[in-house]
C-alpha cells in the first residue's frame, strides 16, 4: 500500500449502518526477521506487535478491536456512515504517527505482560505458542525470544519498530459497509500521511527443506493435561501461497479435531489441532481429497466466508487482510474457490509435491 487508491473497498449495506475499517500490519508474534528499504536487515522484538495493540487500545478506545496472530495484526476500528470521514482520518493519524507518548509505552508494557502472565498459566495457551516453534521455524520464532523479549523492550525499541514496520508498505486497508465518498481534502490528507513513511518493510525468514524437518514430540509439565498437534507441510519451491491456500483449505476439511488453526504464509504451511491421532490425521492429509468430498468443502468453505460477510463482518474483513497481505485479492480468493474443477486441483497437488511432517506438545500434570 502506497497511497489512497490502493486502500480496498466493499459496500455493504449493515442494518446497523456500520462501517467497518480493517488493517492489516504484517507484524506478529512470529515476524522477527525483516529486510527494511530492499538492504537493511532488522531483527524484531516478538512482543512489538501485543504491546503496540495495546498502545493503540488506550488512545482509540472500545471502537478499536484488535487481534495479533503469528505474522499479522489486525485492527477494526468502527465507525458510522455519520462520522466515516472523521473517525478514518483518526484512524490513519494515529495508526501512523511517529511520536509515541512514553508514558502510555509503559502503561501498554505492563499491560501486556500481566495479560501475559495470566495466559501463560493457562496449558493450552503455553502448549499453542510452543507450538509455533515447530509449525513457524522457517521465520525463527522461540517462544523464549517472545518472553524476553516482553521484558527487555523499552521506549527508543518501540519507537524505532514503530518507524521501520508500521509504514504503509507493511500493511493494507479494506473498509467494508455502508460507504459513502469521503473528501478530496480528505484523500490529500491521507496521501500525504501515507507519503511520510516510505520506508520499506519485508518479512524474512528461510526456505529449509521440508523433506528433512523432523518429527517432534514434547512432554511439559503443566497445571492440566493439554495435547496439541501439529501438521506441517512444505511444497516444491515454485509454488505460490494462493496455490498452498487453496491446497490445504480443501484438504484440511478431511481432518476433524478441535480448535484447528490453519496457517499459511511466505515461509510456513500448517495446521495445528488438538487430537491424539496426529498420525492418523498425517495420513489422511497425504491422500487427495475425493471429489465428492471436494463438492461437500466447497460448498461449505464459500458457505462461511458468506456468513462472515452478512453476519460477521469484522471476521470477514479480517480474511481480507490476511489475503492482502499475501497479495491476495479476496475476490480471486473466492473466484478460485467458485470455479476450480476438481481434476485441476488433483493435478494441481500432484505438481505441489506436498510434504508432511508431524510434532506433539504433550503437557501433563
Amino acid at each position: 500500500m502506497k497511497e489512497y487508491k490502493d486502500i480496498e473497498y466493499n459496500y455493504h449495506d449493515y442494518s446497523d449502518s456500520k462501517i467497518y475499517i480493517t488493517l492489516g500490519i504484517n507484524v506478529g508474534v512470529a515476524t522477527r526477521y525483516f529486510l527494511i528499504d530492499g538492504k537493511k536487515e532488522y531483527i524484531s522484538n516478538l512482543s512489538f506487535a501485543n504491546i503496540l495493540t495495546n498502545y493503540l487500545k488506550l488512545i482509540l478506545g472500545q471502537e478499536l478491536v484488535v487481534n495479533v496472530d503469528r505474522t499479522i495484526t489486525h485492527l477494526t476500528y468502527i465507525s458510522k456512515q455519520e462520522t466515516f470521514e472523521e473517525d478514518f482520518l483518526r484512524f490513519i493519524r494515529t495508526i501512523f504517527a511517529s511520536d509515541k507518548d512514553a508514558e502510555l509505552f509503559e502503561t501498554s508494557k505492563k499491560n501486556t505482560i500481566e495479560k501475559f502472565r495470566k495466559n501463560y498459566k493457562n496449558g493450552e495457551f503455553r502448549a499453542l505458542y510452543k507450538a509455533f516453534e515447530y509449525s513457524d521455524a522457517n521465520k525463527g520464532y522461540k517462544l523464549y525470544d517472545l518472553i524476553e523479549g516482553l521484558q527487555k523492550i523499552n521506549y527508543e525499541t518501540f519507537i524505532n519498530e514503530n518507524k521501520l514496520l508500521i509504514v504503509p508498505d507493511n500493511c493494507c486497508l479494506y473498509i467494508n459497509g455502508k460507504l459513502q465518498d469521503i473528501s478530496c481534502e480528505a484523500v490529500e490528507q491521507i496521501n500525504t500521511i501515507f507519503a511520510e513513511n516510505q520506508h520499506t518493510a519485508t518479512l524474512g525468514g528461510t526456505m529449509s527443506e521440508q523433506r528433512l524437518k523432523d518429527d517432534a514430540h514434547l512432554l511439559e509439565v503443566a497445571r492440566e493435561n493439554v495435547n496439541v498437534d501439529i501438521l506441517s507441510l512444505g511444497f516444491e519451491t515454485n509454488i505460490s501461497v494462493l496455490d498452498r491456500m487453496i491446497y490445504l483449505l480443501f484438504q484440511s476439511q478431511k481432518i476433524l479435531a478441535e480448535n484447528k488453526i490453519l496457517h499459511i504464509d511466505t515461509f510456513d504451511s500448517s495446521i495445528i489441532m488438538q487430537t491424539e491421532e496426529v498420525i492418523k490425521m498425517k495420513m489422511m492429509l497425504k491422500n487427495v481429497l475425493k471429489e465428492e468430498a471436494f463438492e461437500q468443502t466447497r460448498k461449505h468453505v464459500l458457505g462461511v466466508i458468506n456468513q462472515w460477510l452478512e453476519m460477521d463482518p469484522m471476521r470477514f474483513n479480517m480474511l481480507a487482510v490476511e489475503l492482502k497481505i499475501e497479495n491476495v485479492q479476496i475476490i480471486d480468493f473466492l473466484n478460485i474457490i467458485s470455479t476450480v474443477e476438481y481434476d485441476e486441483f488433483v493435478t494441481n497437488v500432484i505438481k505441489m509435491r506436498p510434504t508432511v511432517s508431524e510434532a506433539q506438545i504433550i503437557m501433563r500434570r
